[in-house]
């Protein structure tokens, strides 16, 4: 998957927001998913769920939101395995699967006509040893080909 920091820089971009700490933190809630998705994609407006004015938002209503975002994606036809369930982001038990369909939305905005940024154009240029293009996306999930 990509890495975190790349994540919350595009995140950062597209939403004009800043992303500090842990990323799993500040996509608990489903807000950024949801307003990510209506950023992308207009048209779909996703209902969302907002904290209130001390940045809580009752779990229960965070849930729903995640809901929200991967029933939206269902609907786009993001693949099923570039999804991920609920618990995976809630509760922390597999960022991994919840960063590859951040990764995978990326790749197919440019499809529906988004005009970026993406992610891509948030991974790290100074690496001496950049990731290997493919046809499919500008680098190579580390770990898999």
């Amino acid at each position: 998957p990509p890495d975190q920091k790349f994540v919350a820089e595009w995140l950062s971009r597209v939403l004009d927001i800043k992303i500090s700490g842990d990323l799993f933190e500040a996509l608990k809630s489903g807000v950024i998913l949801c307003n990510l998705l209506n950023k992308i994609k207009p048209d779909l407006k996703i209902k969302v769920n907002e904290l209130d004015s001390n940045g809580f938002l009752h779990p229960l209503l965070e849930k729903e939101n995640i809901t929200f975002y991967l029933d939206s994606c269902w609907l786009l036809g993001l693949p099923s395995e570039s999804l991920f369930i609920t618990s995976d982001l809630h509760s922390n038990q597999n960022m991994d699967k919840v960063l590859l369909n951040l990764e995978r939305l990326s790749i197919e905005a440019k499809v529906w006509g988004w005009k970026g940024p993406f992610l891509e154009n948030c991974v790290d240029r100074s690496n001496k040893n950049p990731p290997e293009k493919t046809s499919n996306a500008k680098y190579k999930r580390h770990g898999n080909s």
